[in-house]
């Protein structure tokens, strides 16, 4: 090939920069048009929530001894989204300076195979919005009656729930549970100020026998609202189910072309300098996993023996991270088999050596997809811009940097990255591209296709119409399939 043409030329067109400087310059003016972010104050710190937590807990005459814990950030996304549509984001963040639980960092103590266990939960301001102590269904305990049991719970209220003045909350009811040996009573309460037209703002405490059980708050949502929700998400999963099913058509096809091609002996079992990048995928894999850890603690059965869990959990890992490893293997080895270069790009199987990292067709192609993806940001928040005119709804997003909580913070990033980068565009660019020209000889049949299949395998994502998410990925997955075609499939 000669690399002295003006196609391969390490520079990209003059043109390609000021796409890229404009596709900057608009995503800086409308990302928070497009995606708005809550503005919430985390104004205690990660390292400051565990102890804070285990004190209040503690407070309660409990002692969490030699407890194994664990920390994690969640939400109530149901609250979430109905107050976004309901009474939009500036109404939402104040609700929750109010009080209003949406956020909050969960905690969790147990001790294996053991029942027992408790759990606290407390907002990014540092108030305590949730506690739950696990005991036997028939643990005897000193019984109080009702009167008795309210009086605890509101002393509890007054006591440890600051943020929510007495003074404020309307008694709602009285549930009384009969257990073997015990009588539990669950009192709930309601703030009206922090009702939201029908759906009113819930606090309920569970006294067990003699002590507090379990402490709520939550906005109580609409019936109503939620089965009318779960209708509009249909729509999402409808599509979300054609495009998985449509999928699997599309790569049995691909898959009875291989078979062919191993029959007649064409198929080629090896690619020079794909081994790093297997093995990168594997062991990025095996990161991932080891950084949910935290959220993993919350999946343990205090039923299930403590080293079966781990036993389990370490093989699943290994097992996870080796077929990571193999399937991204066989997806290369299969698209080099489909991937046509042009003028502009190296072949499939010179792609991953050393020194194609050095070849002017690569870094033109790496600058390409650089001003490309300032591109992509500028039409995606142009059309959630412009969507929301026409209805179009995308949900709050909330700062993450503020509730990193794993032990290897940017592997999350980075494998969401990577897996997307090489996987999603190998197998529907590289391969999808080429296998659907290959059988129509139509560039536009073949750009297309794959564009649309892999746009609504998005479906799932909460925006709204559940058809919305499709559209936008295909104008997306149709300049990808251009792009590669002309400069290859590391642009892309």
């Amino acid at each position: 090939m000669d690399t002295s043409t003006d196609s391969l030329r390490k520079i990209p067109h003059p043109l390609w920069f000021i796409a890229g400087i404009l596709g900057l310059i608009i995503t800086i003016l409308l990302w928070h048009q497009a995606f708005p972010t809550a503005q919430v104050d985390f104004t205690v710190k990660r390292a400051e929530i565990l102890p804070l937590l285990q004190q209040k807990v503690e407070s309660l005459k409990t002692s969490l001894g030699s407890t194994h814990s664990a920390l994690t950030f969640s939400s109530d996304t149901d609250t979430q989204y109905y107050l976004e549509q309901e009474v939009g984001q500036k109404k939402l963040e104040d609700l929750q300076k109010e009080g209003l639980n949406i956020w909050y960092w969960q905690t969790r103590w147990f001790k294996p195979e053991q029942q027992e266990e408790w759990g606290a939960a407390l907002d990014p301001q540092g108030r305590w919005v949730g506690y739950a102590h696990t005991i036997e269904e028939n643990r005897e305990l000193p019984s109080l009656n009702e009167i008795e049991a309210k009086t605890l719970a509101e002393s509890f209220l007054q006591q440890q729930i600051p943020h929510h003045p007495f003074s404020k909350l309307r008694f709602v009811e009285t549930q009384s549970h009969a257990r073997p040996h015990r009588k539990d009573y669950t009192f709930t309460w309601e703030r009206d100020d922090l009702r939201v037209k029908e759906a009113p703002y819930r606090l309920s405490v569970t006294v067990q026998g003699n002590q507090i059980g379990e402490y709520s708050e939550n906005l109580k949502i609409p019936e109503a609202w939620s089965r009318e929700f779960a209708r509009k998400r249909e729509l999402n999963e409808l599509f979300q189910n054609i495009a998985e099913y449509s999928c699997i058509l599309f790569f049995l096809g691909v898959a009875v072309f291989i078979l062919i091609d191993i029959r007649k002996g064409h198929f080629h079992w090896s690619i020079p300098g794909i081994l790093p990048w297997i093995l990168i995928m594997a062991l990025g894999t095996l990161l991932e996993t080891a950084n949910q850890i935290p959220s993993l603690l919350f999946t343990y059965s205090t039923t299930d023996p403590w080293i079966g869990f781990w036993t389990k959990e370490l093989f699943d890992t290994f097992v996870r991270s080796i077929w990571s490893g193999l399937l991204f293997g066989i997806v290369l080895l299969v698209a080099s088999r489909f991937y046509e270069p042009s003028l502009h790009s190296l072949d499939f199987r010179t792609l991953f050596k050393r020194s194609s990292f050095h070849h002017p067709a690569t870094v033109h192609a790496i600058g390409i997809g650089l001003l490309l993806a300032f591109v992509h940001m500028a039409y995606v928040n142009t059309f959630y811009v412009l969507g929301k005119q026409w209805g179009v709804w995308c949900p709050l997003d909330l700062d993450y940097s503020q509730v990193l909580e794993g032990p290897i913070p940017w592997i999350e990033g980075f494998m969401t990255g990577y897996s997307a980068s090489w996987l999603e565009e190998l197998l529907f660019r590289a391969l999808g591209v080429f296998f659907v020209l290959r059988l129509t000889s139509k560039r536009w049949v073949a750009i297309f296709v794959p564009a649309i299949l892999w746009a609504f395998l998005h479906s799932n994502y909460p925006q709204s119409p559940g058809y919305v998410r499709g559209i936008e990925l295909t104008i997306v997955g149709c300049i990808n399939g251009w792009i590669m075609l002309r400069y290859g499939i590391v642009a892309t």
